[in-house]
């Protein structure tokens, strides 16, 4: 963890680095609230308090969420926060407790049948977009697009989902209108 200066200039943290998940690829910052979500490889969400004054991680405590979570994403509100799981080609749906605990949706997790890479959410918190990966499974071209359901986070596939999107999507973003998701493209 880094404090950065008045210019941009960063400066180490007391106490860090900081021992995460095994692998960790990923990692979240809650919009709302002074906590920190690092996804590892070795099949957990760790969730972490940061200390306001000083930067400094403090284990609040982990979920398990299967072999190989990847990226993940949270909502504008901190309501919701969903992780894709390479392994078993899904994506995990949890809702955000106040002490930043996670407790699975309903339906969750969804199965993309392939590789989910990254997810972007728009800035309403209404959609989900999942990009999908060539893997040793094949290759792909697809971004699945799914609805978040207001109240409890569950995930339903759009009309038409999934959506072409060209050779191997290794990411995506909404803009923040909402109106225009871009995806990269890491084709061969």
């Amino acid at each position: 963890a880094f404090a950065v200066d008045p210019y941009g200039a960063l400066v180490p943290v007391p106490g860090t680095p900081f021992a995460g998940p095994d692998g960790v690829l990923s990692l979240v910052a809650h919009p709302t609230a002074d906590l920190l979500y690092a996804s590892g490889q070795g099949g957990e969400v760790m969730v972490l308090a940061i200390n306001p004054l000083t930067g400094a991680l403090g284990r609040v405590g982990a979920i398990a969420i299967g072999n190989a979570p990847q990226y993940s994403a949270i909502t504008y509100d901190g309501t919701f926060f969903y992780q894709t799981i390479s392994a078993t080609a899904q994506i995990a749906g949890f809702e955000v407790l106040p002490v930043g605990a996670l407790i699975p949706v309903p339906n969750s997790p969804v199965s993309t049948a392939v590789f989910p890479r990254t997810i972007a959410i728009d800035p309403a918190g209404k959609f989900l977009y999942a990009t999908i990966s060539s893997s040793y499974a094949g290759p792909s071209n697809s971004v699945f697009a799914y609805s978040i359901n207001a109240l409890d986070g569950s995930l339903t596939a759009i009309p038409g989902s999934p959506f072409s999107a060209g050779e191997n999507p290794v990411s995506a973003a909404v803009d923040a209108s909402g109106r225009f998701l871009f995806v990269a493209n890491n084709a061969n």
